[in-house]
């Protein structure tokens, strides 16, 4: 009222995080206007299921938003604003550090909505975030094609991650122009490194000036599909109480996110939001050597998960990775749909309400999902959450694209795990492994055991149904319940599952496995056991180790012999591959899930840890130099690493760049006696040119282990 700008910092409207700030609905017949207020701490009302429009809600209404800082306001969707059915003129405002668990951390417009930039009192928008794309703006292709015109952005040349227009199916559509005056962040094409103990106006570009925040240095770094890039977290605490790091984490092509250390590089969410979530069209991310802990979808503003999000990633692997102590309401460890994803050498533990391990594909596309040498165990219901069932590992498809939905477990450990539902809502329960809907699942040297269905109904460890087909090699599944496997759902109608069992330890044998209606395929098949497997035992954690009376040591599939059907194990190459029923091929690990070697004793074993022979002796030591020739080196293209052996060996070869970070592994394979002589060409293993990296091995980067 008084011209005077000073006032808007003074003049607030706090949503003390309730409800949205301001809510301007069905206000057609003239201007609504919101002159010089501060309008801050809001959590969005309720548009349909979702909160949303933390700062401002505006529907089916005409709007002028002018002079007003709009900031620190969290929704699910529209953190700062948004809109639907209306149109919008925004002059002179400030949007900035609003939050969105979706797209829209500082705007969001949807359905024919419009919104119109001053050009002469410039608005500015920036560090704003989203957990999808479009942090600082996004907009549904209902509404028209849009001109940004800001005098301060987050970045000059924003990409999808800041602005983004989207379809019904969400893929992009480039139909936003932008004019940016200045830019707040200043982005790198280089490898990043935060620290809890850092600071956002470092330059981040080694690890002596660290950035502060993961979320900061995401928006920093430039993606670049010709050289991908890192960012390095030193050990510490990420949470939103100690260096006010924001979650859910998000992520960007060809940026991978390496911890330094797996049990003291720690991301807390602190029962707060979920952890992460990776969504479509990211392709070609690594998240390596990090706890994730404490996540949760228990607010208002959040439903779902709160664990990591996936869907529609193409190349997302997880190395080295604990998912722990989330507590959420239907998924509570790792959900995705319609990607492509390796987890490996990780846990998935601990966690409360859903399902802890849920993969799946609703789409016509094929995807494939590895899990390899990980822990899925103590996973269960919550007190907290009246739908938070428990369970642990479901993979399925669609009816609608029957060969859509791949997945491999091998060296698995599913134990312990807790189902539990209200009497009467179900007539069976799966507290394993649980294959629906069409999925194809390869299940290989897996243990299963121990889980457990609390309900007064039919159980089982392990179940394939609704048209899905499961694949047990070298596995043991040995639990309480009245039934190792149940084979459909137990309706007449059910679409046909089959389950194809080869060299398993499976307790009760053949007679334990439930063929509801006797209408599903099972193929009881040669080398198949029902005897205790023996395993070590304990006490807190249980140990499944087998001792060195068990029935399941050097009873897996057997190594080729000349004439052999499948299935069976063949060296090639130094690696151990595995013949398939069917002729399909898996590379095995070099090692069990303890770190053992894979196969000792000349045979696999059954489950997912290899007994070991302790009268052989077994070392590892740092192979002299004149053993190992690299050349050239340093190398343009291509080097050749030549080595010889007296004896038989594993050997492990790495590939690390100057600051101690693995780039690749040119072998980890076992080698008979004799000389080799290996080639790398400079890429990283997602086939990636290794441009920048130090293009030099030395000695110390190869073991031998006799």
């Amino acid at each position: 009222t008084t011209q005077n700008e000073s006032y808007i910092y003074s003049t607030i409207i706090d949503g003390n995080m309730e409800w949205s700030c301001v809510t301007i609905s069905y206000c057609t017949n003239q201007y609504a206007t919101i002159i010089g207020f501060t309008i801050q701490h809001g959590s969005g009302g309720y548009s349909g299921t979702l909160k949303r429009g933390g700062g401002i809600m505006v529907y089916e209404s005409v709007a002028n938003i002018e002079n007003c800082i709009i900031k620190e306001n969290i929704a699910k969707s529209g953190g700062g604003i948004y809109a639907t059915y209306s149109t919008i003129n925004l002059k002179g405002s400030l949007i900035k550090d609003n939050i969105s668990l979706r797209r829209g951390g500082g705007i969001l417009i949807v359905y024919e909505t419009q919104l119109f930039f001053d050009e002469d009192n410039k608005n500015s928008i920036y560090h704003n975030y989203g957990s999808l794309e479009g942090s600082d703006f996004a907009k549904s292709i209902s509404s028209p094609p849009i001109n940004i015109i800001l005098d301060t952005g987050t970045v000059l040349y924003p990409d999808h991650h800041f602005f983004y227009s989207y379809n019904t199916l969400g893929y992009p559509v480039n139909d936003i122009t932008w004019q940016i005056n200045h830019g707040k962040i200043e982005q790198v094409n280089a490898n990043l490194y935060v620290s809890p103990l850092g600071d956002n106006t470092n330059t981040g570009l080694n690890s002596e000036e660290p950035l502060k925040n993961l979320s900061y240095a995401i928006k920093k770094i430039l993606p670049d599909t010709n050289n991908p890039k890192s960012i390095y977290l030193a050990t510490g605490l990420y949470a939103p109480s100690t260096n006010n790091e924001i979650f859910p984490v998000t992520t960007r092509s060809y940026v991978s996110i390496i911890g330094e250390n797996v049990e003291n590089t720690i991301l807390d969410a602190e029962y707060v939001y979920p952890l992460l979530s990776s969504y479509l069209f990211t392709k070609s991310v690594s998240i390596e050597n990090i706890t994730f802990r404490r996540g949760t979808d228990s607010q208002a503003v959040i439903s779902g998960n709160g664990g990591f999000n996936i869907a529609g990633n193409d190349s997302l692997v997880f190395s080295n990775i604990i998912l722990e102590q989330v507590l959420s309401e239907f998924y509570s460890g790792l959900y995705s749909n319609f990607s492509n994803i390796t987890l490996r050498n990780s846990k998935c533990i601990d966690n409360s309400g859903g399902y802890a391990l849920v993969l799946c594909n609703t789409q016509e596309e094929q995807r494939y999902y590895k899990v390899i040498n990980t822990i899925v165990a103590n996973n269960g219901p919550t007190e907290t959450i009246d739908e938070g069932f428990g369970g642990s590992v479901g993979i399925s498809g669609t009816y609608s694209y029957p060969n859509a939905t791949k997945a491999t477990l091998v060296n698995v450990q599913i134990t312990e795990n807790t189902l539990t539902k209200e009497p009467g809502t179900i007539n069976l329960g799966v507290c394993g492994l649980s294959c629906s809907q069409n999925a194809k699942v390869d299940v290989i040297n897996t243990t299963i055991g121990n889980n457990n269905v609390t309900n007064p109904v039919n159980s089982a460890q392990v179940f394939t149904g609704e048209g899905a087909e499961i694949n047990l090699y070298n596995s043991i599944i040995y639990g309480i319940e009245d039934y190792e496997i149940f084979l459909g759902d137990g309706t007449p109608t059910s679409d046909i599952a089959t389950i194809n069992i080869s060299n398993t330890n499976v307790k009760g044998g053949e007679e334990n496995i439930q063929n509801w209606n006797n209408i599903h395929i099972l193929n009881w098949l040669d080398g198949n056991s029902d005897e205790d497997p023996w395993w070590v035992g304990g006490g807190e954690p249980f140990n499944y180790e087998l001792q060195p009376e068990s029935p399941c040591i050097n009873t897996g599939v057997p190594m080729y012999e000349a004439g052999m059907d499948y299935p069976y194990i063949k060296e090639e190459e130094g690696k151990y591959i595995l013949y398939m029923l069917e002729g399909d091929t898996v590379t095995l690990p070099s090692i069990d899930l303890a770190g053992n070697p894979r196969i000792s004793g000349g045979r696999i074993d059954m489950g997912a840890y290899e007994w070991q022979d302790t009268t052989t002796v077994s070392s590892k030591f740092e192979v002299r130099s004149s053993k190992l020739r690299v050349f050239p080196n340093p190398f343009k293209s291509n080097t050749f690493i030549s080595f010889s052996t007296s004896n038989e060996y594993q050997v492990s070869l790495e590939v690390i760049d100057m600051n101690g970070n693995r780039i690749c592994t040119i072998a980890d394979n076992h080698f008979p006696a004799g000389d080799y002589r290996l080639v790398w060409d400079g890429k990283d293993e997602y086939n990636r040119s290794i441009k920048n990296a130090l293009n030099t091995l030395w000695p110390e980067h190869i073991h031998f282990v006799q």
